[in-house]
């Protein structure tokens, strides 16, 4: 179950549930999975004339190895309205996005999203209009489950300690909903694609056994 919601200018709340197919998330994307990151303090959006921050929430700072845990991510649009490509995190299609995880020393461990390579083109309905104001959605994960790395499988998950958390996103999450008409445009956004815009904040966990 994936709770979605888009906040507007005003307090207005539109709140959409879906039930999808999966109950947990394990989605990749080439503009995430495959991009090492290094550590780094939260960067708000500012790009042309785009402005905003992403929030990442966690439900408890204590998270039990192999148990599921709850984060919710947001996305607050600061500037007049505008379309982002897939911000609930449709784990059918590309994401804009991913959430890092880095080990107490802060260095990066692997990417908690991950996904098959068979998935579905992009289309118009991809991208979602957001006034000002934020859109948001929830998802659970395993917690020490790091997909692409030696702690994907169920035997062997991160070990005890202290971890950082932090949603990344890249210039897919900009790309224009309409068809771009001129060859510069289209390598300017394939350029983009997959560059580092913004972060959220870093949430600080503790993974433990029960």
């Amino acid at each position: 179950m994936m709770q979605k919601e888009i906040r507007l200018r005003g307090g207005a709340m539109r709140l959409v549930t879906l039930t999808v197919l999966t109950i947990f998330i394990f989605v990749s994307s080439p503009f995430g999975q495959t991009q090492r990151a290094p550590f780094r303090e939260q960067v708000n959006l500012d790009f042309g004339t785009y402005r905003g921050q992403a929030e990442l929430q966690v439900e408890t700072p204590t998270l039990i190895r192999g148990k599921t845990f709850t984060c919710r991510v947001t996305f607050n649009n600061s500037r007049e309205g505008r379309y982002f490509y897939n911000p609930f995190f449709n784990n059918w299609i590309d994401l804009p996005a991913q959430l890092a995880v880095f080990d107490r020393n802060r260095e990066y461990i692997g990417n908690l999203f991950w996904q098959a390579d068979l998935k579905m083109a992009r289309g118009p309905e991809d991208w979602v209009y957001v006034g000002k104001g934020f859109v948001g959605t929830s998802f659970k994960m395993i917690a020490g489950h790091v997909p692409g790395t030696r702690y994907e499988k169920s035997k062997e998950l991160l070990p005890k300690g202290s971890y950082y958390l932090q949603m990344i996103y890249y210039g897919v999450f900009l790309h224009p909903r309409h068809e771009l008409d001129s060859k510069q445009e289209r390598d300017k956004w394939d350029e983009l694609d997959n560059k580092e815009m913004f972060r959220s904040n870093l949430v600080k966990v503790e993974l433990t056994d029960e």
